[in-house]
């Protein structure tokens, strides 16, 4: 493990370890006062029986009522406690996470919060299947510390865009480097958001948003409001002639005739007690986080002042609106008392002025809402990619090539294609056991065979390459020493799957692939594109791979400068086409046995493959080989071995 990363690991747990012992200190405080509760309670019912009966009733009630608010304070103390070491236990669980990410210990990583209808994995995409971006041991699922699922899906379509927008990606890269420093900010965030989106981690938003825009007409509702208002103003005027004046009782007439108005109106205000069981819970734990996002500043930090805008700026003040929406809400929601209600329509017209206040509410909110949500998702999904970079500080920026905006030569163009990696790692294999390589792919060499042995790591090496390009055009930090490259759309050909349904075979499936890379290749207008592919036309016979997987590599070298990539296989004839096609270079991983056994040091190295291993690996599983055949050692074409010592990339080192 890289020493700044075990530091941070260290840390963490120290940071656990304080953590629980203030919670355990806490916890002996809680039970004190569950006891001390029983206690002033026991205790005054006691001592108010006992003076009630020896003395006098209403020294014994005072005693009680006494003994009743005190019992009250101290109930509210610790309420208190209770929400605070509610707090302090999710942060623990924080960081127990943390360390797990950290780690990569998939057991011990938060799971994904539950996905809304229609965001399943898509099978047409070009590399979220192959690269494992979604899923359970994903690399969504590594980076999101989101607690909504709106949120975590704000960061999961970062990870599978498309295409590059590089003004966007720096805009993001630096909002994430603003906030890895703040990470009290971020646990903060993190706690609120958990606490607003409950334990399904779903926020109704979209029904949030869609109530608010909902209205009942006010000018219904300003004449059944008029109506019933002087209705009941000629009730209580009759009431008082009958108390003060003598006058015949017709009040009782009247009151009836507002009743009977109400009930046949009553629709004109709505359901009033669905809707605020509908939106109080909501209210209440949205104005929490939006309270905090209120108060918060970012000194220091113009991307992160200008993206909480809405908050600060906003002459409607997010917590005040919603707690006072809040409030009418719970008014309206006496209306689930039908003889309360009754009561309450004799004396005012009670439901018609909660639902014009409400429509007034709504309107101001309906049109500020979905700023404040889209802020609040849009941090969650920030902050997953700053936590990301804060427990990994040996990972580094991508350095994008751009033009230089000074150079009017050189202003309007695009640079050439570039993907020149020091140090690639794959951020999802647990740091203790990763091996780095080096790999650089530009104009004029843009095409890498890569061949090797069974399980010497090419499929997982070309993995390395493609996810590192996601968190780069993510704006997230790079599992690299240093990577530099051009904006670059990205295609994968490693994870082919039979269309069972469709009646599909492999073959046809991996064609159907490969023809809609071809397809991304020439899309007009876009990025340049990376490509990887895993063990090409392994559907067909040895003879129709050999000429088929010839042809398409002829026309990926052909498609340059528009194209770049890996392609890894195990057929040996592919490695002569860099002696003819210009672009195209080897390289290849090997592995050593030793006294019968077979190691891996998954180190790329220039070059073709010189050695096969499948019949050493079906020995030592005890399957039939002859013993007069044995996995081959191959020698290297001399223009191979020319070419290796020319392009001998910089070895690299475990991380």
């Amino acid at each position: 493990m890289h020493p700044a990363k075990a530091a941070r690991l260290k840390a963490l747990q120290r940071h656990a370890e304080r953590l629980q012992r203030r919670i355990a200190r806490l916890d002996v405080r809680s039970n004190r006062y569950s006891w001390l509760r029983v206690a002033i309670f026991a205790t005054g019912l006691t001592l108010g029986l006992a003076l009630g009966l020896a003395r006098d009733w209403r020294l014994g009630l005072f005693s009680f009522i006494l003994a009743l608010l005190l019992f009250s304070g101290v109930a509210a103390q610790h309420r208190r406690l209770e929400a605070h070491l509610s707090r302090l236990r999710l942060l623990s669980r924080l960081l127990r996470d943390q360390q797990a990410r950290l780690r990569i210990d998939w057991s011990a990583i938060a799971p994904l919060p539950p996905e809304p209808a229609g965001s399943e994995s898509q099978p047409d995409h070009p590399f979220e299947r192959d690269l494992d971006i979604s899923g359970p041991r994903s690399l969504h699922r590594l980076l999101n510390t989101a607690s909504t699922s709106q949120g975590s899906q704000r960061l999961r379509s970062w990870l599978l865009s498309e295409d590059p927008d590089l003004s966007t990606i720096l805009h993001r890269q630096a909002l994430v480097a603003e906030l890895v420093p703040l990470r009290l900010f971020r646990h903060r965030l993190q706690i609120e958001s958990r606490l607003a989106g409950g334990q399904s981690g779903i926020l109704r938003s979209e029904q949030l948003q869609a109530r608010l825009q909902q209205e009942q007409p006010n000018a219904r509702l300003i004449q059944s409001l008029i109506l019933m208002g002087s209705l009941n103003l000629a009730t209580l005027i009759l009431l008082a002639g009958q108390l003060w004046l003598h006058l015949p009782p017709w009040w009782p007439l009247s009151a009836a005739l507002s009743l009977l108005i109400f009930l046949l109106r009553r629709r004109d205000a709505g359901d009033l007690f669905e809707e605020a069981f509908e939106l109080q819970s909501t209210c209440a734990q949205l104005s929490a986080i939006f309270a905090y996002l209120e108060r918060r500043r970012f000194p220091g930090q113009p991307h992160l002042q200008q993206l909480c805008q809405p908050f600060s700026a906003s002459q409607l003040s997010p917590a005040r609106a919603l707690r006072h929406l809040s409030l009418l809400l719970s008014l309206a929601s006496f209306g689930q008392n039908l003889l309360l209600t009754l009561l309450l329509h004799l004396c005012c017209p009670w439901e018609f002025l909660i639902a014009l206040r409400l429509n007034a509410w709504k309107a101001r909110l309906a049109r500020q809402m979905p700023r404040w949500l889209e802020t609040w998702f849009e941090l969650e999904a920030l902050c997953s990619l700053a936590t990301f970079a804060d427990l990994n500080p040996d990972y580094h920026w991508p350095e994008f090539i751009v033009p230089d905006p000074s150079d009017p030569a050189t202003s309007d163009q695009r640079p050439s294609l570039l993907y020149e990696g020091q140090g690639l790692g794959h951020p999802l294999l647990p740091p203790d056991s990763k091996v780095v390589n080096d790999l650089a792919l530009r104009q004029g060499s843009a095409i890498a065979i890569i061949t090797g042995s069974n399980m010497a790591g090419k499929s997982t090496f070309l993995r390395t390459v493609g996810i590192n390009l996601v968190l780069a055009n993510a704006g997230a930090p790079v599992n690299a020493q240093r990577l530099r490259l051009t904006p670059l759309r990205l295609f994968a050909c490693m994870r082919i799957n039979d269309a069972l349904t469709e009646g599909a075979s492999y073959f046809y499936a991996e064609v159907r692939r490969l023809r809609a890379l071809l397809d991304a290749i020439e899309r007009p207008a876009a990025a340049p594109l990376l490509f990887l592919i895993d063990e090409i036309f392994r559907g067909t016979n040895n003879r129709e791979r050999r000429i088929g997987s010839r042809a398409y590599l002829q026309a990926l070298a052909a498609a340059a400068p528009r194209c770049a990539g890996l392609l890894a296989t195990h057929d040996l004839d592919l490695t002569q086409l860099a002696d003819t096609i210009p672009g195209i270079s080897n390289y290849h991983f090997r592995e050593e046995i030793h006294n019968g056994a077979m190691t891996f040091d998954y180190r790329l190295r220039p070059g073709p493959c010189p050695t096969t291993n499948a019949l050493t690996i079906m020995r030592l599983f005890g399957l039939p080989v002859p013993e007069s055949e044995s996995s081959d050692t191959l020698p290297s074409p001399k223009s191979d071995q020319e070419r290796a010592r020319k392009q001998a990339p910089q070895q690299s080192e475990e991380t």
